[in-house]
This record gives C-alpha cells, structure tokens and sequence, in this order.
C-alpha cells in the first residue's frame, strides 16, 4: 500500500472517532459499550497505520539522502517545473487533478499527480482534517462565494485571509477623550499618553459534515462535482459560521459582532420598532463611525421596517421625501439581510447598526476536502468533508462603533 493510501485511510479512521463522539455529544451523553469498541477499533488501526507510515517516510528519507551523497541525479519536483510554467496553466493542471482526485481517489492518479498532492498536503493542526488536501484556487474562491451567499455577516464585516492560524494580535487604542491645546510662545507642549490594549484573533475550524455521492455521479463527466461539493460544503459551513459571526459568544469560537456591541436604546415595545427609533440607532453611534455605515436585521424585521406608515398613511420605505433613502438604503445607510439576527420579542436584539468595517473576520489558510471511498461502499456512495478555520471579533477599544437596539 502506497504511503498516500495509507495516510488516506488514516484520516478515514480519525473521522469515524470522531463521528462516534459527536453522536455521543449531540446526545448529551457518554460511549455506550458497542461505540466503546468501534472506538477502539479504529483507534487501533490509526496507530497501525501511523507506525507504517513513520517507518516507509524514514526510509525514504534515509534513501534520499544516500542518494545525494553518491550524487544521484534529483529528479524536478512538480513544484520545480511549475515554477517554468504559465501559473494559469499550472493552475488548470492542478484544477484538473483534483477533480480527478475527487472522482476516482488515489487510484485514480499517475506519479506525477501524486506527487502534486504530496507537495500540497495539508500541514493544518489537529487531526481532523489531517490528510484532506488544499482546494486549487478556483474552487476555494467558489467555496468563499457559496459561504457569502448565507452569510449576511460575511457581507457585512471586514473579511480577510491569513495564510497559517496561529493566534495575531489586534492593537486597539480609545484616544477620543484626549484633547489638543492652544500653545503660547515658548510655552513647551504638554504629554497626554494614549492607553493601548489589544485583542486575540484565533482559528476555529468549522466542517461541512459529511456530503455523500452516489458513484454513478462521480463517474459521470457531465457531473460538475466541483460546483457540487463547494455549493453544499460552503453553504454548510456559510450558515453555521454565520450564526457565529452574529451572537457567538467569543468563548472557544468567535465573538458575533451582536456579543462585541452595545446597547443604543430599548425599543418602547417588545414586538413593534418604530421610525423614529431607528433614527435613535443611528445617532447613538458616534458621528465619526457613521460614513460607510449599515443596519442589519433578519428578513422578517425587514418586513416590518418596509411596514412603517407616517402619519398620514404613506409607507416611510416608499416616501418620495427621501426619508427612507434611495433605493436600497434606509436613513441613507445600506443594509443587509442577516437570518442568524433574533426577531422582534421580549429581550432580544433585532436590529444593528454602525461600523462593520470595525467587525473583523479572519480566514485562516485555504478550505481543506477530505474523501473517504470506502466508508459508505455499500451503499455505492463516496464521502466527502470540507474543513474551514475562522474567527471574529469586534475592534473596540470603549469607542462603541456598533450597536443594536433592545426589544423591552
């Protein structure tokens, strides 16, 4: 068995954990005895495969290194040649073998393709996605855009990528208190030192769960299995990043930007906002983060602002006054549709507004997809899982860039 084989079948094993002890924790509950044992079994033939693939990559190592000291020729790396290539074609070769990886596996690959996905193998920590293999460029930018399309944070926040996940430090200072002064002749100028603090952004990987496939389809060539799994995948991880975005609680996963705001006011009414409170929202936001600011809500609040009536029965979204703004702005603001939002009732936090460019959302490396090929054989259905790793948190140093009205 070949060492990717291996390491493909090792990752299989540490899925299955881990599904046994999700089951056990969607239930609130310990191993019974039955999962107890295929725990163990599985357990058993990770470390099988681990001891096996530590010896064959030692040897290897010791083989190359004889090699270079009898001055073997070196053959070019994948990485070599690509390096001479047009990157648009090295790009559409490695588009090609995924695809090629996603259909028919290992097997399905020649040396050099394997050698491709050796090279880009995953080095992420933790073992979940160990094994699963970084998605070429264009399929990582399909998965980004499926997550967008349900994710009314993402479309909202300050998104931006790093390579690795380790944790990086946010500086944050609160100046707003600090005044200059008139100076008089050779008068020296005072010292008013500014406090600064930072905040910790971290990575939180997130999965799809598992996505199975007929093999009918894989083996079709009119299925786009890339649209396929990025769609499903990305959607997945989109929703349930969203509701993180929006109200996670910032303890081992992110700070929504609901739990990194403020209060701007208590509406009068636990099921009603009215136009004027909204006008409240806004200019409880300090004027220096209203430019390039926005309301959010979920569609059914946005049902109920598009309701609002002026005195004399006119629809406030509608009146030619420019009350509600041009079209597709409220107050002159734009706005996004977010359903991981609470609705209208006792205590809840229906509406946001302010400075979302203050709302920071970190994606940590690229989307990782792992195949397992034998684990649903009997139903003739290959598996795929996507793995992705975020953070977020809201960049306040006491200034309040965001806030969100209270229902009473």
């Amino acid at each position: 068995m070949k060492v990717l084989e291996m390491k493909e079948k090792r990752s299989e094993a540490t899925a299955r954990q881990q599904s046994i002890l999700d089951a056990a924790d969607l239930a609130k509950r310990d191993m019974t005895s039955d999962e107890e044992i295929e725990w163990n079994k599985w357990d058993k033939e990770h470390n099988e495969l681990d001891k096996k693939i530590g010896r064959v990559e030692v040897l290897e190592a010791r083989q190359a290194k004889v090699d270079a000291e009898q001055g073997a020729p070196v053959e070019k790396t994948t990485e070599d040649r690509s390096q001479c290539e047009n990157p648009e074609e090295v790009q559409k070769r490695r588009l090609e073998t995924f695809g090629k990886y996603l259909r028919g596996g290992f097997a399905s690959l020649d040396t050099e393709e394997r050698s491709a996905f050796q090279e880009t193998r995953a080095q992420s920590k933790g073992t979940n996605s160990e094994g699963g293999y970084t998605v070429p460029t264009d399929m990582a930018n399909q998965i980004e855009d499926a997550m967008l399309s349900v994710s009314g944070a993402r479309a909202i926040g300050n998104v931006f990528r790093t390579a690795s996940g380790n944790p990086i430090d946010y500086p944050t200072s609160n100046d707003t208190g600090n005044v200059g002064a008139l100076l008089a002749e050779n008068v020296a100028a005072g010292e008013e030192d500014v406090v600064y603090s930072s905040l910790q952004l971290n990575s939180y990987t997130y999965t799809s769960k598992l996505i199975r496939i007929s093999n009918q389809l894989l083996e079709d060539s009119k299925f786009d299995i890339f649209a396929h799994i990025a769609g499903l995948g990305g959607e997945r991880i989109g929703r349930a990043t969203n509701a993180a975005f929006t109200t996670g609680t910032g303890s081992s996963q992110p700070q929504g930007f609901i739990t990194g705001a403020t209060s701007g006011l208590t509406a009068a009414s636990a099921t009603a906002i009215t136009f004027d409170e909204l006008i409240s929202l806004e200019h409880s936001v300090d004027p220096s983060y209203r430019a390039g600011a926005a309301f959010t809500f979920n569609d059914t609040s946005f049902a109920a602002i598009k309701k609002l009536k002026d005195g004399d029965g006119n629809y406030l979204w509608l009146a030619p006054n420019g009350r509600s703004g041009a079209a597709g702005t409220i107050l002159g603001y734009k706005y996004e549709v977010n359903q991981s939002m609470a609705s209208m009732a006792t205590g809840l936090k229906p509406v946001a507004f302010g400075a979302f460019s203050k709302f920071l959302i970190r994606d940590s490396g690229t989307p990782l997809i792992l195949r397992m090929s034998e684990r649903f054989g009997e139903f003739n259905q290959t598996a795929f899982v996507m793995f992705t790793r975020h953070d977020s948190k809201v960049l306040d140093a006491g200034t309040n860039p965001i806030k969100y009205i209270t229902m009473l």
